[in-house]
């Protein structure tokens, strides 16, 4: 029992240390965020220099795909860090924003349109100062109402 509990304890710390950000840094995140009961696919041009969470799961071992199949309630995360004290507020200029790599989101049979998920304004920026750095999520949320808005034009 006592090694079990080590075990778990020594498995904690990796986790969290593996999720630290640099002093000096701070992590963006991109999120495409499927808040539909459907799936929903996004057409890829590349990853850039990011890291890639597919349906909320990072593999080194995961390889590029032009297109990828995001579940209902999963996300497709663009995560990137950036260093020399970027203001977390701002996307800074030597880091690419995720929606230059997306060609395309569909769902449910509906397109949404390029303009849309490029356009910063439609992005629901979060900043979170942890004890393992300093994190921004900038979150697309592809809801049925959003569905249903593109389907009626």
């Amino acid at each position: 029992m006592k090694l079990l509990g080590k075990t778990i304890f020594i498995l904690s710390f990796i986790m969290v240390m593996a999720s630290c950000v640099k002093e000096g840094h701070v992590c963006y995140r991109f999120e495409i965020y499927n808040g539909t009961d459907t799936p929903m696919t996004i057409n890829l041009s590349s990853w850039g220099k990011y890291s890639m969470y597919i349906n909320n799961v990072y593999s080194s071992d995961y390889q590029f795909h032009k297109t990828e199949n995001i579940e209902s309630n999963s996300s497709l995360i663009f995560s990137g860090d950036v260093g020399d004290d970027p203001d977390p507020y701002v996307i800074p200029a030597s880091l690419t924003p995720a929606w230059e790599y997306i060609l395309s989101i569909e769902c449910d049979g509906v397109e949404i349109p390029k303009e849309y998920f490029s356009n910063l304004n439609n992005w629901e920026l979060n900043v979170a100062h942890q004890i393992n750095g300093t994190f921004t999520q900038i979150r697309l949320l592809i809801s049925p109402e959003l569905i249903e808005q593109f389907r009626k034009n």
